[in-house]
């Protein structure tokens, strides 16, 4: 179970950093955006308004999953 909690906090702690990195390179994102199934990737560019909307070119979204590692995730990796 240690092993489980310690990953996930590497995990939050690698999401923290990019976010930091993002805000500092002035980039529009969404952290967490609710997707179809209730799925949440963990960042959309340029965010989840556009990604909601009929109006804005689908080309122009992208959506990036951050895992500190695939080991034990690979099945949610996948799904994401």
């Amino acid at each position: 179970m240690a092993g489980r909690d310690s990953g996930k906090r590497m995990g939050h702690a690698l999401q923290h950093h990019l976010v930091e990195l993002f805000q500092r390179r002035q980039l529009r994102f969404t952290a967490q955006a609710r997707t179809e199934g209730g799925n949440r990737p963990d960042f959309v560019f340029p965010g989840e308004r556009e990604y909601r909307s009929a109006d804005f070119a689908a080309d122009g979204l992208l959506m990036l999953g951050v895992k500190s590692s695939s080991k034990d995730r690979w099945r949610q990796v996948l799904t994401e």
